[in-house]
């Protein structure tokens, strides 16, 4: 099956000094924000596997009062029965581009930056973020026809209030299938929002072996965090 997202998936995130900070957080914890507990859920829970093709943006108001503008693009591939993540990206800010992969490898709580030839081993925290709607969310509008004419899809849109962040989920019924999430708010850091669409969603792995972690990345000794994996912001979210 497939599904193109016609909404965006807005998230807060972080400013970063490092690329590969921001990449963390733009398509992981995305995909952290979005997910609740693996428990017996209260609401809808999203495939086993799915593929997308992402772009998102990203506004931020740091507390220093600096702003920092972030663009890019992102094929991103997740199994919640590997319990992995891998991301392609392309990330654009300051006129800079950078290409990052980023692969999170829940069940042996590692997670691994590449850049060019370096790649960045860091620990992951918790438990795979799950697969569901969080049990928090409230339910905003059971559904909504999305589309014109004969494309019209039917979405659910849930709302989560965690901490100082708001957030809105959109999934497509009947399958679950992640849509859109907007959030803002603030944290410590700084306040802002980000965009992020999610198109041409299918279901399953094309190619199982974009988990396959690169040797250079089991030689490099792992590193300490560059920031925690949930934000203060979506933390719980999807």
């Amino acid at each position: 099956a497939e599904y193109m997202g016609v909404t965006y998936l807005i998230c807060w995130t972080f400013a970063a000094k490092r690329i590969s900070g921001r990449m963390l957080r733009f398509t992981l914890i995305l995909l952290v924000s979005l997910y609740g507990s693996a428990h017996a859920a209260k609401y809808c829970c999203f495939p086993a596997a799915w593929e997308s093709l992402n772009f998102f943006r990203e506004a931020a108001i740091q507390a220093n009062g600096t702003i920092k503008n972030i663009v890019g693009e992102e094929m991103v591939s997740v199994d919640t029965t590997k319990n992995m993540v891998n991301s392609m990206a392309s990330i654009t800010t300051g006129g800079q581009t950078t290409s990052v992969r980023t692969i999170q490898d829940w069940a042996n709580e590692k997670q691994y930056i590449i850049i060019g030839q370096t790649c960045t081993p860091t620990p992951l925290q918790g438990p795979f973020p799950g697969k569901c709607v969080p049990d928090e969310a409230t339910e905003v509008a059971p559904e909504i026809d999305f589309g014109i004419m004969t494309h019209v899809m039917p979405v659910q849109v849930f709302q989560v209030m965690k901490d100082n962040v708001t957030s809105f989920l959109d999934v497509v019924k009947p399958d679950c299938i992640p849509m859109a999430v907007t959030s803002y708010g603030s944290t410590p850091a700084g306040t802002g929002m980000s965009s992020k669409l999610y198109t041409n969603v299918t279901l399953g792995i094309k190619d199982p072996s974009v988990f396959n972690i690169p040797d250079s990345c089991m030689r490099t000794p792992t590193l300490s965090p560059i920031h925690p994996v949930r934000s203060s912001l979506n933390r719980g979210v999807l």
